[in-house]
């Protein structure tokens, strides 16, 4: 199941919630710890398009208007099809690259471009497993997803989804799309409270963060410690 999309939609979900307090405030550790202002002394991600593959994302919010574009579908291939804008995807974008216009978001790279590839169709409260390979194509979505963003300008792809097992053509798309330069970054997964995580002080790996090549992102708390839902294992950079 996607058990980091789960959890993170969550934390989402009481970020962006009416009775929240304002966005900035409750963001600002986050930047803090990424060391975000002196990143952008050197970049803020101008020119640069990142790829969303996870639910699609809202073109209409204020600050990543103007600065997103719309892919085709992915759960059923490369279809151009009209998808109903994610709370998760939106999320994750505006955390990529939100201008921080108003009381929005401000992303790490708030110069950046996103092209939204809809991967999963459901974002809150329960996800099914990321769409297996369909009966005419030896492709999963998320290879198809892959080889779009990497054909489509896209020079780094986020992947906050994840399932437990390697798929072969999940595994050349991500071949193809190092190939052409494109930078790739994954959830490792919130399995770190499992009764296997507690047993053998270990998580099971997710893909793609599992994949050669893919940078796998854990969660850490406000004091930089690896947050105990996290996953822990190998592929955590």
């Amino acid at each position: 199941m996607l058990t980091a999309f789960r959890a993170l939609t969550a934390a989402l979900l009481v970020l962006l919630g009416p009775t929240a307090a304002p966005v900035r405030d409750q963001q600002q550790w986050v930047l803090d710890a990424l060391n975000v202002e002196q990143a952008w002394t050197v970049t803020k991600g101008k020119g640069v398009t990142v790829a969303v593959v996870d639910s699609a994302v809202d073109t209409g919010i204020k600050e990543l208007k103007g600065r997103v574009t719309s892919g085709p579908d992915m759960s059923v291939g490369a279809v151009a099809r009209e998808v109903r804008p994610g709370r998760h995807g939106t999320a994750m974008a505006a955390l990529i690259a939100g201008s921080g216009a108003g009381d929005g978001l401000i992303g790490v790279a708030p110069d950046a471009r996103i092209l939204s590839l809809p991967l999963v169709t459901d974002d809150e409260p329960d996800f099914d497993l990321l769409p297996a390979p369909d009966t005419q194509s030896s492709e999963s979505s998320l290879a198809r997803a892959l080889r779009y963003a990497a054909n489509h300008g896209a020079q780094v792809v986020s992947m906050s989804i994840g399932s437990y097992g390697p798929i072969r053509s999940e595994r050349e798309a991500v071949s193809y799309a190092l190939s052409k330069g494109v930078v790739l970054v994954a959830a490792v997964g919130n399995d770190g409270q499992t009764v296997y995580a507690k047993e053998k002080g270990t998580s099971f790996w997710s893909f793609p963060a599992g994949y050669s090549g893919v940078i796998g992102v854990a969660a850490t708390d406000k004091q930089g410690k690896r947050a105990t839902f996290s996953s822990d294992n190998l592929s955590v950079l």
